[in-house]
């Protein structure tokens, strides 16, 4: 059973090639030593597609979050952190709320 990756937009691009690639090796691999049935295979490969999903959302937020709170991040002294915080910098840990689908 051959492995067809899709990243769902129908673009793809020189790092999605490079996954797409390693995701098919790996299947080929798999099916190889493993032997599996194809829906053995097919399980495997859509655990593989939600925690590759999965990834992208946590990063996607982490990333609004850095934008949320540039202001607050660029005050970060990274050298010579103080034992008081009463003139740190505030962060925002809420900011999902707002976006659109909840995510």
């Amino acid at each position: 059973m051959p492995f067809s990756p899709s990243n769902g937009d129908g673009n793809s691009n020189a790092r999605d090639d490079t996954i797409d690639k390693e995701m098919k090796e790996l299947t080929t691999e798999l099916q190889d030593i493993l032997q599996l049935t194809p829906n053995q295979l097919t399980r495997i490969q859509q655990s593989m597609q939600g925690c590759i999903h999965e990834s992208k959302i946590c990063l996607s937020k982490f990333l609004l979050w850095m934008d949320h709170n540039a202001n607050a991040i660029e005050k970060l002294d990274y050298v010579n952190v103080g034992i008081g915080v009463e003139n740190g910098p505030v962060f925002e840990f809420s900011v999902d709320e707002g976006m659109d689908g909840g995510e």
